[in-house]
């Protein structure tokens, strides 16, 4: 992470955001995880985003991905914890809601979010980079995003030749 980015990023929860560096994204939420991939290039040299669920492979829906890409690269804290405050169990910390890891580049991001914050109303903690945060109960819930979610909804393919598959 460079100076700068660190500089202009530091009231986000991810210090560094370069799109075309992400290779995965795992978000474990619900008691289920979803790992998004880049597939390979289509013929328009398009590569879409590709989910796994419980070992099945899925085409995912890009605009679900463009969303939580989206939340994770404008994602914000309301304020630091400090480290001696109160312990990762009481922070809920140790039994996460939602856990999300970016593969960025030579970078992984991790991001935990735990129990019930004080305030602002149904805040919640969140800890990344070995820092404790507050987050807002939007983030949170725009961050609890149940997997399935990620998949494309199409039940029949556009293509002729993904149509040929079905036969």
């Amino acid at each position: 992470v460079t100076t700068d980015e660190a500089d202009h990023r530091k009231k986000n929860l991810v210090p560094a955001w370069r799109l075309e560096e992400i290779r995965a994204v795992t978000l474990t939420t619900h008691g289920k995880t979803a790992r998004l991939t880049l597939g390979a290039a289509t013929d328009a040299g398009q590569r879409p985003w590709q989910v796994e669920i419980d070992g099945a492979k899925f085409l995912a829906s890009q605009q679900s991905v463009d969303q939580l890409l989206g939340t994770l690269e404008y994602a914000t804290f309301e304020r630091r914890v400090s480290g001696d405050a109160v312990s990762e169990a009481e922070l809920g910390l140790a039994s996460p809601v939602t856990v999300v890891t970016i593969d960025m580049g030579p970078k992984t991001f991790r991001l935990t979010v735990g129990g019930v914050a004080p305030t602002p109303k149904d805040a919640r903690y969140c800890e990344t980079e070995g820092n404790v945060y507050v987050i807002t109960a939007q983030l949170a819930a725009a961050l609890d995003m149940r997997p399935e979610a990620l998949r494309t909804r199409a039940f029949v393919p556009y293509l002729s030749t993904e149509l040929a598959k079905l036969l």
